[in-house]
């Protein structure tokens, strides 16, 4: 590996961890936006198990849909520009430095979009993991008197 591949790895690394305390920031806004929800459910008797299978459960449709959507509209993006070219002859003096042309036909590998999206199961797994231990360990008198 050389410099520029190293690069790219801290690049995407850093990402994904912006990525998992994204998620995790945005499911804890949804738990306690939820509280007194949760508090009347476990008072009616549903386990706290099952809250943290219902969030799981929750993060794991949101990831499917959010995939699905980024999908199409990136093969959308791909298939236009994969015929037409990226043009980047503003570019092109500093280009020309890396071999690179004034015009560009992007294109991605399926092994590149399955990691992808394997990395973003599982920061996804990991991220939801804490808001949804938190909703299930309320106690129910104090998530009914949240406000």
């Amino acid at each position: 590996m050389d410099l520029y591949e190293y690069s790219l790895v801290l690049i995407g690394i850093l990402l994904f961890i912006a990525i998992a305390f994204s998620i995790a920031n945005s499911f804890l806004m949804v738990i306690y936006e939820r509280i007194y929800e949760f508090g009347i459910m476990m008072a009616n008797g549903v386990h706290p198990k099952k809250i943290r299978h219902m969030l799981y459960t929750e993060a794991f449709f949101m990831t499917v849909i959010g995939m699905l959507v980024g999908f199409v509209v990136s093969v959308g993006i791909l298939g236009y520009l994969g015929r037409v070219g990226l043009d980047l002859s503003a570019f092109a003096q500093g280009l020309s430095k890396f071999g690179v042309g004034a015009l560009v036909y992007p294109e991605i590998a399926t092994l590149d979009v399955t990691i992808g999206v394997l990395v973003i199961i599982l920061i996804v797994a990991m991220s939801v993991l804490y808001p949804a231990i938190k909703a299930s360990r309320f106690e129910v008198v104090d998530a009914i008197r949240f406000v």
